[in-house]
């Protein structure tokens, strides 16, 4: 948390592993990037995968659209029990602004939680059936061998076993300035599991070029 000057909300950092997950002051560009052109690129959006988001940023702002359902994958529990303002061991002050910053996204009944590892947690949806409008992959960057098979050809081949024949997916793909080859290889890889691919970028000032 960092104070403001003329009595606004100070700034609220998430930080996950020392990586800068959503600055309170510019999220908000971040996540319609992140959510409208999906919408917008999809015949519908009744029913939407989100996979990481657990700051429920990215919900609030789908919720706005009226979606009949969000199934949201998570790996930690504690992570959306703080987020939706229920973590006893949490200060007041911060789960009231979290849940504040977030629209109180996570407590509405058209969510449902999923619990784990993301790659197994679709292979597992894969397996039933079930299909979403749109689905969003909101993960951290691929710097690590358990994140890395989140950017894999085989998981964006599942997701596409997911989506409805007319739906959309987005990608959180780094940054093209300071990670050029990590950008435009999630491009590819998408594109090589068989999805149309457009790749756009924006200025959110605590990232960068993103």
């Amino acid at each position: 948390q960092r104070a403001t000057t003329n009595n606004k909300q100070p700034i609220l950092n998430l930080f996950i592993n020392g990586q800068l997950q959503f600055s309170s002051a510019d999220e908000v560009i971040y996540h319609s990037l992140m959510v409208e052109p999906a919408l917008l690129a999809s015949a519908r959006a009744k029913r939407v995968l989100v996979i990481g988001g657990g700051d429920g940023l990215a919900a609030r702002d789908l919720l706005r659209h009226e979606p009949e359902a969000i199934t949201l994958i998570d790996l930690d529990p504690a992570m959306i029990t703080l987020v939706k303002g229920e973590d006893p061991k949490a200060p007041e002050w911060l789960q009231r602004r979290i849940v504040d910053l977030n629209a109180g996204s996570l407590n509405d009944p058209r969510m449902e939680f999923l619990y784990g590892d993301a790659f197994k947690v679709v292979e597992s949806l894969a397996d039933g059936g079930v299909y979403f409008d749109v689905i969003l992959v909101d993960l951290p960057d691929p710097n690590h061998p358990d994140l890395n098979k989140l950017y894999s050809t085989y998981f964006y081949s599942k997701l596409s076993t997911l989506l409805s024949a007319d739906g959309a997916l987005a990608v959180q793909s780094t940054s093209p300035y300071h990670s050029k080859t990590a950008f435009v290889a999630i491009g590819k890889t998408i594109q090589a599991a068989g999805f149309k691919v457009d790749q756009y970028h924006a200025n959110v000032p605590s990232f960068g070029e993103w």
